[in-house]
């Protein structure tokens, strides 16, 4: 069984992205932070809920066609 061995260079520039989201998070006031936050969870929401959006979606194109 071969063992595979992560690529290092990957693994440095996943490490330097995470940096910079860090360094870009914590330069933001609270107000942007809060809303950061409540757009993740409104998006983790929506796909948890996706089945109720769609028929909410179709719901109000067939009330505008006249179903």
């Amino acid at each position: 069984m071969q063992t595979v061995i992560p690529n290092p260079g990957r693994i440095q520039y996943l490490c330097n992205m995470f940096d910079k989201i860090k360094t870009w998070y914590s330069a933001q006031t609270d107000t942007t932070k809060a809303l950061i936050w409540i757009g993740l969870i409104a998006i983790i929401g929506i796909i948890f809920r996706w089945d109720a959006v769609l028929s909410g979606i179709r719901h109000g194109f067939g009330f505008y066609s006249g179903r």
